[in-house]
Order: C-alpha cells, then structure tokens, then sequence
C-alpha cells in the first residue's frame, strides 16, 4: 500500500494541510516544532484510531486554534493491485472508512484485517517510530511482535506462535471443562439426554392427538353453519341499512327542487359586483358629506404664481425652517440693534472742561501770589472729576463693545438655525415672507384637495350609475337583494346536485323503490332483527373457535406421527456430535503439546529468520563492523559481534547511534518477514538519524532507500 497523499483537516497544530507522497523512499527535512512527530501520529491513528479514545500528549500539547472543520483527515493510498481507495477517519472515536472511486464503501477494520495481518501495536512499534521509541525494547516484547520473531521459521511469518497456541488453548476448554457445564462435549451429552426425554413424551401424546383432530373435526363443521347464516342476516342488514341512509338524500333534493321553483326568474347577480356597488356607494356618500362649498378652483393658480414670487425673494426652495413667534420677536431686537447709531469714541465735552479748567487753577497758583494753595486744590479738585469722567466712559465704551460682540454672536447662531443668507436688519421682513408662503401653501392644498374630491365623487358617480344600469337595478338596495337571490339559488342548486350524487352512490337508478310511499319503521324492525340474529351467531362462532384453537394448540405442542422417528434420528446424530468433539478435543490437545515441543527445539537449535535478515542490514549500516548477530537462549540477550576487535558485545553495551541502528535493522527485518504474501504498509521513521554522523547516516539511508524498493518510507529528520 503505498500512501499518495495526506490531508489533515485538523489534528495536532495542523489544519487544512497537505503533504504529497510518492513510492519508494520519501526524505522529509524540517525544523523541529514543524510536526513531523504530527505527521507520524496521524498516519498511526488513522489507520488504527485511538486506543481509549484520548489523543497523546504530543498531539494535544498545541492549543485548540482551529474552530472550523471536524478533527482528523484522510490518506489517499494506492493498493498493491494498482487499484486506489481513500482511508479516513474522523473523530476521536470516528470509525476508520475506505471510499472507493466507484462511491462504494467498507469498513475500515476489515479492510485492514483482509489487507494485512499486522496488528494496531505491531504497526505502531515496528512500521511508524519516532527516536524516543525506537530503542525502547519493551516495544518488541509484545506477544505478537516475540511471535513474529520466533515463529518466522516455523510458520513463513503469517502466524504468531503464541496466538496460535492461544488458540489451540481456548479451544480445548471450549470443547471440555472438568468443572462448569459451559463446555462442548457436556452440550453434546445433555443434547442426548433432552432427545430421550421428548422421544418419550411423543410415544404418549400419539393416543390424544387422534381425540383433538376429531374434535376439530367437528367444530370446523358447526363453525361453517353458523357462518352462513350469519352472511346472509349481515347481507339483509346492509340492504336495509342502505335503503335507511338513501331516504334522507331523497327528500333533500325533493326540498330543494320546490324551493328552486318558488324563486322568481330574473337575471342572475354576483356577489363581488354587488360589493363594487356598495364600495361606490359609500364612497360616494363620503364625498356629499365633505363641504366643498368654500373651495374656489379660479384661486389655485394665483395662489401657486403668489407662492413662486415669495420663493423667488427669498431665492429658496420653500424648505426652510419656519420660524415661531418668539423668533420674530428676537429679529425684531436683532434689527433694532443692529439699526441703532453707534456711540461716539470721544470723551465728552464736559471732561475736557474740567480738564482745561485744572490747567487754568494750575497756572493761577502758579502766577499769582497768595493763591498757590487755593489754585494747587481747586486744580486736584478739577483734575480729579475730569479723571472720574474719563474712567465711567471708558467703562461704559467696553460695555457698549461687549454687548455688540454679543448680538454678532447671537445674529450668526440665529442665522444658522433658521438658515439665513441675509443682513441682520432684513431678518423680519424674510421670516415673515417665510410665514406668508406657508400660509398660502396650506390654502393652496386646501384648494387642491377639494378639487380632487369633486373629481373622484364625479368618477364615483359615473361608475355607480353604469354598474346599476348593467343589471337593470333602481338602486344598491334592489341590486343586494337580487344577488341574496341568486346566491340561495346557487346554494340550493348545489344541494341538489349534492343529494343526488349520495343517492345514485347508495343506489342505482333501477334499484331505488318508491320512496313516496317508502314504511321506514318496517325497514328499521327488519335490519334490527337480521342484526340480532348475526350477533347470536357471532358469539357461539366465538365459542367454537376458542374451542377450536385450545384443541389446536394442544395438537400441535404434541409429536407428530414421524416424530418418534425424527427424535430417534436426532439421538443418533448426537452420539455422533458426542464422538467428534471428543475426537477434536484429543487433537487440539495433541496439537498444543506438539507446538510446545517444536517452539522448545527450535529455540535451542535455531536463530529465527528475522534475524538473519537484521544481521545483513545491521553489517550494512554499520560499514562491515558487526557482521554476526543472534540471541542467546540463556539469556534471552540480543549479542553481536564485533570484527574490529573481536570480541561480543551485548545490546547495551552498544553506542547510542548504533543501539538505534539495530532497532532499525529489527525492525526492517521484521517488516520483511512478516508481509510475505500480505499486502505491504508504508513504513514511517522519524528523527531516527539524528544521533548518526555523517557518513553513518548515509549508509542507513542508502541501505533504507534499497529497502524501499517496491515499498514505501517516509524519512522525516531536521534539515
């Protein structure tokens, strides 16, 4: 079997992966962390699945990245046949599949029992090792794998040794216990025993089977009169019953021909135009009560010319917010402020007065002798209130420019709001025009609202007229009752029709009798008394065949007349059984006393052949070195010898590299051995080289790629 392809959907830290194959010796160099390990873990458990249900460590150490797709994948293979199939598996305890290009499916574990006679820890401990177990001996000292060591030889590989002496064990026991009851031979016996007991009773019963069988007789002969009579009262009640269920279809059409001619003959009305001539009418009556008295049609073009010259003032669309009283009002201060004469920047005439005053003081007192004093305060004085002057209009001009920077601000947000392209003092005259248009908007859809109802009671009114006219009606009220008319025709008509069908079904034309003059009462007491007689004959045809099926059932819990025969037969057949198993029995256990004598002479005298395959593979990989290999039976110890030095080494006391180079020399060896005439498996070692140096490592590779010929292994190691 050779492996084309792998795909991983999710397993390990791998998702959505693939990874092309090819026969022969695949080499696979990556980084540690890649999931090479992954990759041989996923080989094992689809092919094998998981033991107990549960991943390995080494899968599982990666956290669960992927949320999409279901976890496991597939392996496209191809058989030794040439023929390929898919192996996939799904699940932690998903069963293993094989799709076939055809679509047709099969189990996976009998595929692979059919395919292979390698086991799930065969395949795990020789085919697909990593380097940790590798060199791990308790991996080849499993039941199968010692019996495909030893028992190579004897049985070509095919057999394991101690599953054929399992074998041969648990069939003795199965053929003959000394103590339980659960064995063949006592089977045998006691099959004997219950034969002799049933041929006696058979010999018993053979007078009363002659009493039953007359007795059947005999009710099977009453049971036949009773189930004539019991027909024909049925067949007399069922005439009577269908004459009964006749009679009321009868009188029903009868009713519903004279109601049908007590109508009068006019032409018909539907029902849906009676409701488009009710819908009209309300409708129309709607459209009366509306007061359109008011709504002069000449007045829509002047106001929508009204409306076009306000919008072209404004240079709007009419969509503009609409303002409300309080924003009139806040224009209004807006345009008073904004209207209102600007304060003058100069002081005032009286503070240069005073100013020029306390410069005249000054010069007196300074001038005049004897008004130094008076002059130097009448000119403090003055200088003071001119001073006090200048300080409350300065005070009074930064008032003046605060509240001037607050109405620009309170103008643009005003703008902004009501969406004004306009100076402050045109505010009112645009929200008013604003008013205005809304005002004359609202009369013109007025006007125009009343126009269309004029227009639609018009319409209204023809199409009501025209529907009246149609069906020849004064009004609705005539129409609704010619239709209510029409309607209990149709009814009555289909009742009709109706009773009709029932009674042609009950009774034919040429069968129905003059249901004028029909005695109802007299059928009743007929059917009444036909069925009375039925339910007699009912319950002694009950009796009888209880009667009946006791005697029956007796009869045929007893022997027949070859029974004695049969029985006899029987017996003999198994005092036969009897001889045979005691026959295989003592063969089984002649077998198991030769097996043990074989497998003890062989282990003394022989090296099995594994072995002898390992020793030429072991004396390749190591350059000529250890050409002799074996195990001792003393020890059970696996020895090679080495031509450097001449001298027996035991395993270990071998080098780590070639510790690993023999567990690989095992194992291809064993691989051989056991896939003579089966099916071959794809073989997968990983990190197994990386202890080897340079020139090591090529002669293992060069001995595995020659293994690989035919085959198929995957090679993973760091690059």
């Amino acid at each position: 079997m050779i492996i084309r392809r792998i795909y991983i959907e999710n397993f390990g830290h791998f998702h959505d992966f693939t990874l092309e194959l090819h026969p022969g010796l695949n080499r696979l160099r990556e980084e540690n962390e890649f999931g090479k390990t992954t990759i041989l873990e996923f080989i094992r458990r689809v092919l094998w699945g998981y033991p107990d249900g549960h991943a390995p460590r080494s899968v599982n150490r990666y956290p669960a990245r992927f949320a999409a797709g279901e976890y496991g994948g597939f392996l496209d293979v191809e058989l030794a046949d040439g023929s390929p199939a898919k192996l996939e598996r799904y699940g932690l305890k998903g069963k293993l599949v094989v799709r076939r290009p055809d679509g047709s499916e099969e189990p996976g574990e009998e595929f692979l029992r059919r395919l292979s006679p390698v086991s799930g820890d065969c395949y795990r401990n020789v085919y697909a090792v990593t380097l940790d177990e590798l060199t791990e001996m308790s991996s080849l000292d499993g039941d199968e794998i010692r019996g495909r060591l030893y028992g190579g030889a004897i049985t070509g590989g095919k057999v394991s040794l101690p599953a054929l002496g399992k074998h041969l064990d648990e069939r003795a026991k199965a053929l003959y216990k000394q103590r339980g009851a659960a064995h063949g031979i006592g089977e045998a016996r006691q099959e004997i025993r219950d034969a002799c007991a049933r041929r006696d009773e058979a010999v018993a019963a053979a007078s009363r089977r002659a009493g039953l069988e007359k007795e059947l007789a005999e009710v099977e002969k009453e049971s036949a009169r009773l189930r004539a009579g019991a027909e024909a009262d049925a067949a007399l009640a069922a005439e009577a019953e269908t004459l009964l269920k006749a009679l009321p279809h009868f009188r029903k059409a009868a009713e519903a021909d004279a109601a049908l001619a007590a109508l009068p003959a006019e032409p018909e009305v539907a029902g849906e135009a009676v409701r488009r001539a009710e819908k009209l009418a309300a409708q129309s009556a709607e459209t009366e009560r509306a007061d359109l008295s008011g709504a002069d049609a000449t007045q829509i073009p002047v106001l929508a010319a009204e409306i076009a010259l306000i919008d072209r003032e404004l240079g709007g669309s009419g969509s503009e917010p609409l303002p409300a009283e309080a924003d009139l009002a806040t224009a209004r201060e807006l345009e008073k402020h904004f209207l209102a004469p600007a304060e003058s920047a100069a002081f005032p005439w009286w503070i240069w007065l005073l100013a020029f005053a306390a410069f005249g003081a000054l010069a007196a007192a300074v001038a005049v002798d004897g008004l130094l004093l008076p002059g130097l305060a009448a000119a403090v004085v003055l200088a003071l209130a001119a001073l006090r002057g200048m300080i409350a209009a300065l005070r009074r001009r930064g008032e003046t420019r605060l509240a001037a920077a607050e109405a620009e601000e309170k103008c643009a947000a005003f703008a902004q709001r009501l969406r004004l392209d306009c100076p402050p003092e045109k505010f009112p005259a645009v929200l008013e025009a604003r008013l205005r248009r809304r005002e004359l908007a609202e009369k013109l859809a007025g006007l125009q609202t009343a126009q269309a109802k004029r227009e639609k009671f018009a319409a209204v009114r023809r199409e009501l007229d025209e529907l009246l006219h149609r069906f020849g009606c004064a009004d609705v009220a005539e129409m609704r009752a010619r239709a209510e008319r029409t309607a209990k025709a149709a009814a009555l008509k289909r009742t009709r029709a109706e009773a009709a069908a029932a009674l042609d079904a009950l009774l034919p034309e040429g069968k129905r009798p003059d249901f004028a003059h029909f005695d109802a009462e007299a059928v009743k007491t007929r059917r009444d008394e036909a069925l009375r007689r039925r339910a007699e004959a009912e319950r002694e045809l009950f009796l009888l065949h209880q009667r009946a099926g006791a005697a029956a059932n007796e009869l045929a819990h007893l022997p027949g007349d070859g029974e004695i025969e049969l029985l006899a037969s029987e017996i003999e057949t198994a005092k036969g059984a009897l001889r045979r198993r005691v026959r295989e029995y003592l063969v089984v256990r002649t077998a198991r006393a030769l097996l043990d004598a074989a497998v003890d002479r062989y282990e003394r005298e022989s090296q099995p052949e594994v072995f002898k395959h390992a020793e030429k593979l072991f004396a390749a990989f190591t350059g000529g070195r250890y050409p002799r290999l074996y195990k001792k039976l003393a020890s059970g110890e696996l020895t090679v010898r080495d031509d450097r030095t001449g001298t027996e080494k035991t395993f270990p006391a071998l080098s780590r590299g070639t510790r690993e180079e023999l567990m690989i020399a095992m194992r291809l060896a064993l691989i051989e051995c056991t896939e003579r005439g089966a099916e071959v498996l794809p073989v997968c070692f990983d990190d197994v080289g990386v202890n080897f140096d340079s020139a090591r490592l090529a002669r293992v590779e060069a001995a595995v790629a020659e293994f690989a010929r035919g085959r198929q292994v995957i090679w993973l190691s760091r690059s």
